[in-house]
């Protein structure tokens, strides 16, 4: 996941990446990985062929295809379009801004908060990862959780959050704010 990210984050950042063909080779790297993992998620379920093997790594394929649709939907409408528009669209998606700015410590914790949440589910609901669907579920309550968790945090600006530390970190030792300290407080 990282590496894939790495690779476009990279590709977006150039100074003469034309954005169009970044989108394009975004567009269809999603678009494979979603069929692919589709096709092994159908045949493995509706066969059982394969084993867990291939079921895992259909799983991880239409993940990792949703991820990157999910980029490549922010990229096409939002960062690629006129400063009018994005202005419109960032208003209604200030929330999204909000989880961005702690999304290290979110990705920190999320294991944590997911298998906690998991334990305490899973009496009651024993089938919620039997199926794609189940999971898709979890994973929206999982969602709601941290936006909940976030809201919260956010009264107290972050305090005690990586990017927090970080900044608190930077500000000690050079004595200068940084732009992460100003983004976090905002």
């Amino acid at each position: 996941f990282g590496f894939f990210g790495a690779y476009f984050g990279v590709a977006f950042a150039q100074k003469d990446a034309d954005p169009e063909k970044v989108l394009g080779v975004l567009l269809r790297f999603w678009i494979v990985l979603i069929v692919l993992g589709v096709i092994l998620l159908t045949i493995t379920t509706a066969m059982e062929l394969f084993g867990t093997w291939y079921f895992a790594w259909g799983r991880k394929l239409t993940q990792l295809g949703t991820y990157f649709f999910l980029f490549w939907l922010g990229m096409k409408f939002i960062d690629y379009q006129p400063d009018s528009t994005r202005e419109g669209r960032m208003k209604s998606l200030n929330w999204l801004v909000t989880i961005g700015r702690v999304t290290l410590t979110v990705f920190i914790l999320e294991g944590v908060v997911a298998v906690s949440l998991q334990r305490l589910i899973a009496p009651l609901w024993p089938a919620w990862n039997a199926s794609v669907a189940n999971a898709a579920l979890f994973g929206l309550i999982n969602l709601s959780v941290w936006m909940v968790i976030i809201a919260i945090w956010k009264r107290v600006d972050f305090v005690g959050s990586v990017e927090w530390l970080y900044a608190w970190l930077v500000r000690s030792l050079s004595g200068k704010k940084t732009s992460k300290m100003d983004a976090i407080q905002t």
